[in-house]
């Protein structure tokens, strides 16, 4: 629920590649539905030099809190340069996107950052002069309104506490049930059998272990995770934080730590990778931070990353908070807006979308890329084509990476095979069954036009 289940992609570039039209796109409006994450995003938004067109994302998620979090997330990219060095911003980035507990530092983010949040949800005219990328005009007030508390409960004071901890032991016993007294051994089944085998090699047995028992997916010696990460904390309310009820099996390994442009990074000996899923993280989101703000290649000098896949860390024990750490009446403000509002729009759709994007009553032929997550495909409908440009690009999230046997993941990619076939799109995925496909291809073809276009 809080992460993607499949890599990050540029969508300009799957647009322009797949669909290959005469001519590039002077603007693309792209549909994310049931993203998750801002992956997508920050990939397209990260190689925007490249084609420097305007691309405008609609965004639909099942719930304000998410639309919430991915707000701080796509906040903490867009920055201006001052406020965070490179190193500074990825490691915030992380620590927020897959660690149920999170350092100090990072909370002193999301408190400082939740204030100045609140103000661009409620009043439309800051948020407009702040950070115009955000369009928050398609949400009903309710919804709105449910941001503004998930905010708010963001904040540090003695009314807001959420019990990390007590939540994700709850939740792996509710998974495991009788095998909880026996859960390294689930943990290595599900690792060693089922995610390696489906594809995720990438990820090492210590840091996947320590992510099941703990919630924290990404470790580094030097630092100490121990203050709950709220943006975990699922429709909170005054008299309840909610609890954990994200995803507790794959981790957020997928998006940025699977795979990676520089081979070398991928290698293992004897079975044991040189670079945890963890440190494939921290060299693509360098990367993709760096290109974000300096709109051009990234240099080795500014890819240097840890190295500890062979590495046994000591994870120690988990260190009760000190709310003391921060001092709460000195928090940073928030004075200057996000950068790169010129070229993008990121618009968030409100639940009450969903049903008549589905069946095609509203945004007829506006969408040029649809991006469908994993747990939103039981909704989709062949109606759904309906909302699609000429010659536009539909890619649907499989269960390739899961803890799925391998003819439930087949199962699965042929309801995607069925689905697509009742829209009327051609698929451009190679569907060898020996190979891992964690997102499958589908273009639109209009019958007058298909002769001009080569797939």
């Amino acid at each position: 629920m809080f992460w993607g289940f499949s890599e990050s992609l540029d969508l300009y570039e799957e647009y322009q590649k797949n669909v290959k039209t005469s001519e590039k796109q002077s603007e693309v409006k792209i549909l994310l539905f049931g993203s998750s994450d801002p992956r997508h995003i920050l990939k397209t938004v990260a190689k925007r030099y490249q084609h420097c067109a305007k691309v405008h994302f609609y965004i639909i998620e099942a719930c304000p809190a998410l639309i919430a979090r991915q707000i701080i997330l796509l906040s903490i990219a867009l920055e201006p340069a001052h406020l965070l060095t490179l190193s500074a911003r990825t490691h915030l980035f992380m620590d927020i996107y897959g660690n149920a507990l999170i350092r100090s530092t990072s909370m002193g983010y999301i408190d400082s950052k939740a204030k100045h949040l609140i103000k661009c949800v409620t009043d439309l005219e800051f948020n407009e002069k702040m950070q115009p990328i955000f369009d928050f005009n398609h949400l009903k007030f309710i919804e709105r309104d449910t941001m503004e508390n998930v905010f708010s409960f963001w904040r540090e004071n003695e009314r807001n506490k959420f019990d990390m901890n007590a939540t994700w032991m709850q939740r792996l016993r509710q998974h495991l049930r009788e095998r909880f007294d026996c859960r390294q051994g689930a943990y290595d089944w599900d690792l060693q059998m089922r995610l390696k085998d489906n594809g995720a090699q990438q990820i090492c047995s210590q840091e996947y272990k320590h992510w099941r028992e703990t919630g924290i997916a990404f470790t580094f010696p030097e630092y100490s995770q121990s203050h709950a990460n709220k943006t975990f904390a699922l429709q909170p309310s005054k008299l309840n934080a909610g609890g954990y009820m994200g995803e507790i099996t794959i981790g957020p390994f997928c998006a940025y730590g699977l795979s990676c442009q520089d081979q070398k990074l991928l290698k293992s000996n004897y079975g044991q990778n040189e670079y945890r899923a963890t440190d494939i993280t921290e060299r693509n989101l360098l990367e993709l931070f760096y290109e974000i703000h300096e709109q051009q290649p990234a240099t080795p000098d500014v890819l240097v990353t840890h190295k500890l896949g062979m590495a046994k860390i000591n994870t120690g024990k988990i260190f009760e908070a000190k709310t003391h750490e921060i001092d709460y009446n000195d928090l940073k403000k928030f004075n200057e807006p996000l950068i790169l509002t010129d070229q993008i729009k990121i618009s968030f759709l409100s639940m009450a979308d969903a049903q008549t994007l589905v069946d095609g009553n509203k945004f007829h032929q506006n969408f040029d890329v649809v991006f469908i997550g994993r747990n939103y495909f039981p909704i989709v409908k062949k109606e759904l084509a309906k909302v699609l440009a000429s010659n536009a690009l539909i890619l649907f999230e499989t269960a390739q990476f899961s803890i799925q046997r391998k003819p439930e993941i087949n199962t699965f990619l042929m309801k995607i095979r069925d689905m697509a076939k009742e829209m009327n799109l051609k698929a451009i995925s190679n569907f060898n069954i020996n190979l891992p496909l964690s997102v499958a291809k589908f273009v639109k073809i209009d019958l007058d036009q298909e002769h001009n276009i080569d797939i």
